[in-house]
Parts: structure tokens; sequence; C-alpha cells
């Protein structure tokens, strides 16, 4: 089988998922086809299943050690020899995907408000005021996903900086300093990195539904096979460290 070898805990997440992708497919085909810019239970239910992928991943690096999970949590946490890498090469490279990540994020930006017209902005200008835009679930999908890239691009280009001057100085005589800017970078990058990620499953929402569900689904899966892995990575010492972690020897 498919999800073999994998915890219950990364079975549990992928069985939710599924149930709530049934209950929204549902919904939409036994319902009236709906309308894009009126709110309806489709639409509603069908943004509810995309912001709930914005909970899915705190929650599942949350609960992943606790629950035995084999997710990235636990077996970073729960592994000894892990550790977080400081070596200025690897962090070149670092910059290298981030910069991609903030390109990716600046082209859909642009693409987003070039297609503006064609997408939500009313034929009359005067028409386009906050009660107007709450009250067309098309328009409010446009303006969180406009948030949202334009939030990733803020984080990725912080993230771009700490390790810049992570690098571009000399914290020899500070490392905790040196430390402190990397560990913000990654932080930022992971803000980033699932805002982008979000934002553009989202924005299928402003074209078709069954789209949306589907991009939906497919970053989800996406999210969870990367997050969790086959509970053979760990060897028998590792998996039960991992399991009952040893205490440090009492001086």
């Amino acid at each position: 089988m498919i999800l073999s070898g994998y915890s219950r805990y990364a079975k549990t997440w992928a069985a939710l998922w599924l149930a709530l992708v049934v209950v929204c497919l549902i919904l939409l085909l036994t319902g009236k086809n709906p309308v894009l810019d009126i709110w309806s239970p489709q639409y509603a239910s069908t943004l509810g299943l995309l912001s709930l992928l914005v909970l899915a991943a705190p929650a599942m690096h949350a609960l992943d050690q606790r629950s035995h999970g084999y997710g990235l949590s636990h077996v970073y946490h729960d592994t000894p020899i892990t550790r977080y890498q400081l070596d200025d090469t690897i962090v070149s490279g670092l910059l290298t995907v981030l910069s991609v990540r903030a390109a990716t994020a600046v082209v859909a930006l642009g693409l987003l408000l070039n297609g503006a017209a064609a997408l939500v902005i009313p034929v009359k200008p005067q028409a386009l005021d906050w009660p107007s835009i709450l009250a067309s679930p098309r328009q409010v999908t446009f303006c969180v996903v406009l948030a949202t890239l334009a939030w990733s691009v803020v984080t990725t280009m912080a993230a771009l900086l700490c390790y810049d001057y992570s690098l571009r100085f000399d914290w020899k005589a500070k490392p905790r300093v040196r430390y402190a800017l990397r560990k913000k970078a990654h932080r930022l990058g992971v803000l980033g990195f699932y805002s982008l990620m979000w934002s553009l499953a989202v924005a299928t929402a402003l074209i078709d539904l069954k789209v949306a569900i589907a991009a939906a689904t497919l970053v989800f899966g996406v999210m969870w096979y990367y997050y969790f892995f086959n509970k053979d990575i760990l060897g028998e010492d590792e998996r039960r460290e991992a399991i009952s972690p040893t205490l440090p020897a009492q001086p």
C-alpha cells in the first residue's frame, strides 16, 4: 500500500484531509453551479479548505514529536546527532534558493496585478469600496492572495538580508550574533515559503472551484510527502532514542 510503513499519525492526517476534500466535492457537485462573485456554501467551503492549509503545517509540527509521527520535527529533535548547519558554503547556497523564491513571488504578484482588471475589478471604479469587496468572494480572495504574496516577498527579502549580514561581517568575536541572524533568516524563509505556496493555491479559486480543490489537495499531498518519513528511516538504535530519548548523565 502507498501509506504502508508510515506512522498512524501520518495516516490520520492523510485520512482527515481526504474526508474534507470529499465533503467539499459533495457540496460542489450537489449544489447549484456557483457564481464566483456571489457568496455560496460551495465557495465558502472551498475557501475553508484552502484556509486549512495554513493551519495544517503548524499543527503537524506542534503534535508530531508528542505523537511519535516520524515527521520532520520528530526526527530532527529526537535524533541527537542532528544540528543546525552554519557553514558559509551552505548558507551561500541558501541565498540562491531564497532568491529564486523571491523572484517567483514577485512574478506571481506582477501577473496577479496585471490580470486584476479581468479578474475582479468592476467596470465602474466608484463601485470599488470595502462593502463591495466584502460582498464578492472573488474580490476577497484576490485581496488575500495579493497581501499574502506581498508578505512572502517581504519575509523572503528579510531572510536574504539576515543571511547576507551573517556572511558579510566577521562575527568570530561574536558567534552568537551570527547564529541569531541565521536563525532569524531560517524562520523568515519558512514564512515566505509557506506564504508563497498557499497564495499560489488560493489564487486558483479566482478561476474555478474544482481547480481550487484540486490545487489544495495537490499542495497538501506534496507537503505531507515532504514532511513525513517511513518509520524505517531510523535505525533500531535511533528509533529507540526517538521514542525514549536518553537523558544525559548526571555529573
